[in-house]
């Protein structure tokens, strides 16, 4: 985030890491509530939700810090904030709640780092291709609202709920 308002916005450096130190501060916030939440409602719903969310809200949120306003930029940094938390939460125990004891660290490990290398990795550089060839500061935005909305159908059909079953088997 901090090369993107330096970058896109031309924001100065000082500016850009206190705007997204507050934000991740609010993500800090947010994190402890998304883990509540998921120990109440389940895994995959919030998951989901989270996915979602940042189909419809990506581009908003890079709307908002598009203007340069320092509210407006932390507001957007807490609606794209909301859904990572909820995915990123919900991330770390559904790694372990998905495979059987007896594979669950490389099962997690392999799922995991497959995941990242393949579509998160390679993401800043595609944004900023992105960016650089159409000129806008949203192409980031339309970059994750568009893995988002293939991820969505996938996490439907093939992501289990594991909330409150017994991960000691297997």
């Amino acid at each position: 985030m901090n090369n993107h308002l330096t970058t896109s916005l031309g924001l100065d450096r000082a500016s850009a890491l206190m705007l997204s130190g507050a934000g991740l501060f609010i993500y800090l916030l947010m994190c402890p509530l998304a883990g509540i939440l998921s120990d109440r409602y389940g895994r995959r719903s919030l998951n989901i939700l989270g996915t979602v969310g940042f189909v419809v809200l990506s581009i908003p949120s890079f709307l908002l810090m598009g203007t340069g306003n320092g509210i407006a930029i932390v507001a957007g940094l807490i609606l794209f904030g909301a859904c990572q938390s909820l995915c990123s939460v919900t991330n770390v125990v559904l790694l372990v709640e998905l495979f059987p004891a007896s594979t669950r660290s490389s099962g997690s490990a392999l799922g995991y780092n497959l995941g990242l290398a393949l579509v998160a990795g390679p993401g800043p550089l595609i944004a900023a291709a992105m960016a650089s060839s159409t000129g806008t500061s949203t192409s980031a935005a339309w970059y994750m609202a568009v893995v988002a909305l293939i991820a969505v159908p996938m996490l439907l059909k093939w992501l289990p709920e594991t909330f409150k079953q017994d991960i000691q088997a297997g």
